[in-house]
């Protein structure tokens, strides 16, 4: 993309509707699903994001076919190569999902660690002990080095509900040998998602948008055409400026019910928000009233809307806080 410049006249209320793309968090996982089977998966909605172009480049770089066409992304073949460039797994956090997708397929993973915003520490320690659990070998002395010959079904106790980690997870145990069961695992709708395109290509996955999976393996995975979530970051982002400038505005392309932990910090006397089973209805005076809350895992609000949460509150009445736990 050029150098572009964005002019922004401000002290208009807003008022339209709006369609939201399909979440990253959530296009990302299923396209590296793709490579977990020699048939033909297509990914729809994907967003016109760097994530996205660097996740394609990354996954060609590694032997898939990955083509797109639009906001459609065809994902043909598996990875041949177990080495990860460098410079392509830096430029995002989620690469770190290699780690699944190759020890399942090509049975071993040379990478970097991965790269990704710089929001403070993102150990990776939940990942690699789950893999360890289902009997990989992992080196991290200068970057990641996984070997596993024959993945088998566990017992995870995750110390802490990662989404990525539980993604990573349930990726590796589709194919695991036995039956795989991740405790204290994410929730998020992303998760749900990932299960739900997995289960479209044959997987066996149970008890997902709860605190326990469990994943039987089976002996292959096969091509479907997979839907990604609405991105609710996106439609948070339109709830909070609604909020602070005033206006009504109609959201659609996402799951009201994936946005609670959202439109209930925003709604107030002055931002009424209601939804049905299409759409959700923000409508404000603009007047802002101080908040203060905790970021947490779903359903909770999302550390990614911290800085929304934070420029809306800016025009409130009073003092707010943010407590940052996430």
């Amino acid at each position: 993309m050029k150098d572009e410049t964005l002019v922004i006249r401000g002290g208009n209320p807003l008022f339209g509707t709006a369609t939201v793309h399909g979440a990253k968090n959530s296009v990302l996982p299923l396209l590296l699903a793709g490579i977990l089977t020699e048939e033909e998966v297509v990914v729809e909605n994907c967003p016109y994001i760097s994530d996205v172009d660097a996740m394609i480049l990354l996954m060609r770089s590694l032997g898939a076919d990955v083509s797109r066409e639009g906001r459609r992304v065809r994902v043909r073949g598996r990875a041949t190569r177990a080495r990860v460039d460098g410079d392509l797994a830096k430029l995002m956090r989620s690469s770190m999902f290699m780690l699944g997708a190759l020890i399942s397929t090509v049975h071993e993973v040379h990478m970097p660690l991965p790269g990704g915003c710089d929001i403070g520490a993102r150990p990776l320690d939940i990942h690699i002990d789950g893999l360890k659990a289902m009997g990989a070998t992992v080196f991290t002395v200068n970057g990641l080095d996984c070997y596993s010959d024959n993945l088998v079904g566990a017992d995870i106790l995750m110390r802490y509900p990662s989404v990525g980690a539980t993604e990573n997870l349930m990726m590796c145990a589709s194919l695991a040998k036995g039956s795989t069961r991740l405790v204290n695992c994410a929730r998020e709708p992303e998760i749900v998602c990932l299960a739900d395109g997995l289960r479209a290509m044959g997987a066996k996955i149970y008890g997902d948008g709860t605190s326990v999976i469990t994943v039987d393996g089976v002996d292959r995975l096969y091509g479907a055409t997979l839907q990604p979530r609405g991105d609710r970051i996106v439609a948070g982002t339109l709830i909070a400026a609604t909020a602070a400038a005033g206006g009504e505005v109609d959201i659609y392309g996402v799951a009201p019910s994936d946005c609670r932990g959202m439109t209930d910090v925003f709604r107030s006397d002055h931002c009424n928000i209601d939804s049905d089973n299409v759409r959700i209805r923000v409508r404000s005076d603009g007047y802002v009233r101080a908040s203060s809350l905790s970021t947490a895992p779903f359903p909770l609000f999302p550390t990614d809307m911290q800085a929304q949460f934070m420029g809306a509150m800016c025009f409130s009445d009073g003092i707010s806080v943010i407590d940052e736990t996430v």
